[in-house]
């Protein structure tokens, strides 16, 4: 070991201004840091409270349908009905006993059960279903008109379940010559 003197320096390592910075950030530093976790905290809390928000709406959603599920049985066993039978008075003939039959069946749904759980767009599509039997009655020409009329019923009949049970419909209804068009039932 030598026994030279050692020098002592009065020069600081920094200059002035990079010793401010230091101790700038030196205090700064712990402040930030607990800033970002609470900021962290704060998001993950909301985050929670966004998921708990969700699942309790879906909660509900399904309790809502559990308690309507009755009604929507009903409601679905009805449509099909009405639409079996608009179905037999688009497509039989108009002077065979089934379809006498059919036309029947469809007032007694009409002016009785069916009241029981349509909406109003169904309401409306067997009005006009009404309608067309009895320009029907007076002209034999009016056939395409009351199928017209079925098609459509058919189609509101579709969308009243789908939106009553929140599902989401085909987009487009097929036939057998192709997709129909939408503004025919508009």
């Amino acid at each position: 070991m030598s026994k030279l003197p050692v020098r002592e320096t009065s020069k600081a390592p920094f200059s002035p201004k990079t010793e401010r910075v230091l101790t700038l950030v030196q205090v700064m530093f712990p402040m930030l840091t607990a800033i970002a976790a609470a900021v962290w905290a704060v998001n993950g809390y909301l985050d929670e409270q966004k998921n708990a928000r969700a699942q309790a709406e879906a909660a509900q959603r399904t309790r809502q349908t559990e308690a309507r599920r009755p009604f929507l049985e009903l409601q679905l066993s009805t449509y099909t009905n009405a639409s079996a039978i608009a179905g037999k008075l688009a497509s039989l003939d108009p002077d065979s006993p089934q379809w006498k039959e059919a036309r029947d069946n469809f007032y007694a749904l009409y002016w009785s059960q069916l009241s029981l759980v349509e909406d109003d767009d169904v309401k409306a599509r067997m009005v006009g279903v009404n309608r067309t039997l009895q320009t029907l009655a007076a002209n034999k020409e009016a056939r395409p008109i009351l199928q017209s009329a079925v098609y459509c019923l058919a189609v509101t009949l579709k969308e009243s379940i789908a939106r009553n049970w929140q599902i989401e419909p085909a987009t487009k209804p097929q036939t057998a010559v192709g997709p129909k068009p939408t503004s025919e039932c508009g």
